[in-house]
Order: structure tokens, then sequence, then C-alpha cells
């Protein structure tokens, strides 16, 4: 299979980067070894965040209740449940990423990558490591985005300073 561009690592870099790529023209690939989103959408800072929510409504019930005219009294915390919305909160936005793949002709593909050759990517089943479930994916032209000294790069910052003034 070829692209215009694979991007290795599904995460908030890779995803933005191969669904803009996309929405330019190219075809693209996305490798990530587990779910798009990657660490921070599906492991980390997205289900964290959505702990510390929980925390912060425990705290203010039971903490700040009489502050709100209320009297609280008995409140448990149900751990699966809390540990539930966490994870509702990142499938609802892994699915959201994987719907702008969809709309964007993004082509999701789950396993570890590795770089064989300028151009050629390998990829193999996430865990498996067997050689028969790997798969080769070419880019189209890899040295037409190798930056080179004859080309030169112009960028227009926006603000207060210099506004609209290439850099």
């Amino acid at each position: 299979m070829q692209y215009d561009l694979i991007v290795i690592g599904g995460g908030p870099a890779g995803y933005v980067g191969a669904i803009r790529a996309a929405q330019m023209g190219k075809t693209v690939a996305c490798v990530e070894r587990d779910r798009v989103g990657g660490t921070c959408l599906n492991w980390g800072c997205i289900p964290t965040k959505a702990l510390l929510k929980n925390a912060e409504a425990y705290l203010t019930v039971t903490s700040r209740a009489k502050e709100f005219g209320m009297t609280v009294e008995g409140v448990s915390v149900d751990w699966s449940e809390v540990i539930g919305r966490s994870r509702k909160v990142s499938d609802r936005l892994a699915g959201g990423v994987g719907f702008l793949f969809k709309k964007n002709k993004v082509e999701s593909v789950t396993g570890e990558a590795s770089i064989t050759a300028p151009g050629k990517v390998e990829v193999k089943a996430a865990g498996t490591g067997r050689k028969e479930h790997s798969h080769q994916y070419r880019m189209r032209d890899p040295h037409r985005f190798q930056p080179s000294a004859e080309r030169h790069y112009h960028h227009r910052f926006q603000g207060s300073h210099g506004a609209g003034k290439a850099a």
C-alpha cells in the first residue's frame, strides 16, 4: 500500500497531523500500537482529569455542603462507577478521533511501526512480534517531504508585535 504520508503514533500530535494532511489532499495512514488518541487520550491525561473531576465533586459534597445550605451524611464511593466514568470519557473522545479519521479518509493501522528504509514502514501486529503479521507500507515520494537547503520556509506570526511579518 502506498501513501503520501505515514504517521507513526496516533497521539495528540499524530492524529492532528494525519487529519490535517488528509484535509490537504494527501493519502494518509496513521499507525498506533493500541487505540487512536495515544497514551494521553486513553490512559493518561484525559482519564486522569475525569478522575480529578470525581474527586472535586466528592470534596464539594463532603466539605462544602454547608456553604450551599446542605447537610450531607453517609457519602460513599463506588469505585467501579468512578473508573467506568473515566473510561467512558476516554472512549467517547477516541471514538471522535476515529470518526474524524473516517470522515477525512485517514487509514488507521493498529500495530508497531518501524522505518525500514527511506519511505518504507513495516507494521507488525501489536504484541505478536511475529513476522508473518507484518505489512510493508510505502510513501509515494519520500524525498519530497525532506527539507533541503534549496527550500525556504516562511511562517507568519500573529500578535501585537509585527503581526503578519514573515519570520
